[in-house]
């Protein structure tokens, strides 16, 4: 049997919507006893879709391979949880209390074992608290994976954390760097001009000079 996952949703959504309609008891009680036993029928599916997707993640060690394939551990335990409370649903309804129940109480099962399970209450009692176990296993099966799932992300925010401050770290030592690197161009700037003035000053003193030993050469030339 190959289907994907979608179908088994799909069938599954729509299952669990005719067995609401059948508890609510909006449907006449003929169209009631066919939709039960078109419900349970479905029901027979999708338990039958379900164990092989079990037993496809079972055999792989991880993924299903037959129309199953990329589901997790965790999506089937929910899937598994799901099933299971809409059987117990099913279940209620083949009883005394449900609609068709005469009629419809021997096709839950294709073993007389099954039916005897349905029709019996002590015994579909402990079936329910058998059910709702496996289901309290699955679940915290998942918050488990869950509280592992928290753990790496801790860790990882962790390391997330020290490396952003690092980073700040980084950027403030280079924030001190470029500082430090502006203060000193700052400086040669301030040298710079100091030797352009001073230059100025020794050329303008050496013109002086030049034109003083000048005049004094011709005012001795004058007077001889």
């Amino acid at each position: 049997m190959s289907c994907s996952i979608g179908d088994w949703d799909n069938d599954f959504t729509r299952a669990s919507k005719t067995c609401n309609q059948i508890r609510s008891k909006s449907l006449p009680p003929s169209q009631g006893a066919q939709a039960l036993a078109n419900l349970v029928s479905t029901v027979e599916r999708l338990e039958m879709r379900l164990k092989q997707m079990e037993e496809d993640l079972s055999s792989q060690g991880g993924f299903g391979s037959t129309g199953f394939n990329n589901i997790s551990r965790p999506e089937l335990a929910r899937r598994r949880s799901l099933m299971d409370s809409l059987k117990v649903q099913v279940e209620s309804l083949l009883g005394p209390a449900g609609i068709g129940a005469a009629a419809s109480q021997n096709l839950f099962s294709t073993s007389n074992s099954s039916s005897q399970k349905c029709s019996n209450p002590a015994l579909g009692g402990a079936q329910q608290q058998q059910l709702q176990s496996s289901s309290l296993a699955m679940q915290e099966d998942m918050l488990n994976e869950l509280a592992a799932g928290v753990g790496r992300l801790k860790n990882q925010s962790q390391m997330i954390g020290e490396e952003s401050r690092m980073h700040v770290r980084l950027l403030n030592e280079m924030d001190v760097d470029v500082d430090r690197a502006t203060v000193g161009f700052e400086d040669e700037a301030k040298h710079a001009e100091q030797a352009r003035q001073q230059t100025s000053v020794k050329k303008l003193y050496s013109i002086i000079a030049g034109l003083s030993i000048l005049l004094l050469f011709l005012l001795s030339v004058g007077f001889s």
